[in-house]
């Protein structure tokens, strides 16, 4: 297993955590994912963990696994959104922990995707099967409507049109920072916006 995860603390925390797992053995990491590129060519772990603090997870895994198409990608910290599942499912990942996850759960998970399994709760599973039926007969999938945002959301927007930094939500809300960031990212696309500074009028408007 190779670890891809901008902060050296987590990093260095997920590795010692899965250390004495027998059915895992951590053989790198990176904080960088053309660092992480390099290592894995040379390396050739089975799965790497990618934490969603690195860079927006999606396109990440399409370029890790275009370098290593044998590796599977497993990812930490997923919103549970089920369209946001949905977009890991089609950028080719073999798993997921969402932001809540323990480490049983990141270990149960990896050894799912080695086997070729993996678990869904029931509402992404039946969000899954629309789809597979949207595409089987070619329609475009619905995005995600403006404004629907999740309790966390909503939460942290507030926050944001109070004029918080990513840091300082963090620390009001005792999380971490890459899942603030996270966040931060799905508010700002569910809002079809670019910026922060563009979100408040969407958020007068939507919420």
């Amino acid at each position: 297993m190779f670890i891809l995860a901008k902060v050296r603390l987590y990093r260095e925390g997920l590795a010692q955590s899965l250390a004495d797992r027998a059915s895992i053995s951590v053989v790198g990491s990176a904080a960088e994912l053309d660092e992480a590129l390099n290592k894995v060519e040379g390396l050739r772990p089975d799965i790497l963990l990618l934490d969603l603090g690195v860079a927006d997870g999606p396109p990440a895994a399409r370029r890790i696994r275009g370098a290593a198409p044998g590796m599977k990608v497993v990812a930490l910290a997923v919103s549970e959104d089920a369209q946001d599942i949905i977009r890991w499912a089609e950028s080719g990942m073999s798993g997921y922990v969402t932001i809540d996850g323990t480490i049983s759960d990141l270990v149960a998970t990896v050894e799912r995707a080695a086997r070729g399994e993996v678990v869904c709760p029931p509402h992404v599973t039946a969000c899954l099967m629309r789809r597979l039926a949207d595409l089987s007969v070619g329609e475009a999938p619905q995005p995600v409507r403006s404004g629907v945002l999740t309790s966390r959301e909503h939460e942290i927007a507030d926050l944001i049109r109070q004029g918080l930094s990513n840091k300082e939500i963090a620390r009001s809300l005792h999380i971490a920072l890459p899942t603030v960031k996270n966040h931060v990212h799905n508010i700002l696309r569910k809002l079809n916006v670019e910026r922060r500074a563009d979100m408040a009028a969407k958020l007068a408007a939507h919420l």
